[in-house]
């Protein structure tokens, strides 16, 4: 977990954290954060693009 948090830029400490309570689901959940993370940075700027 702790490699990858630091390859995302994700904070360590947290996602270390939740991957202790959590076991092997929390690397789904940490994807699924980065996921929606890049898609509200990339959503943002493809949207004045329409208007």
């Amino acid at each position: 977990m702790f490699f990858e948090t630091t390859r995302s830029g994700m904070p360590i400490r947290r996602w270390v954290f939740r991957g202790g309570v959590f076991g092997p689901v929390a690397i789904l959940l940490m994807r699924v954060h980065y996921r929606r993370a890049m898609w509200r940075l990339t959503a943002g700027s493809l949207c004045c693009w329409l208007a």
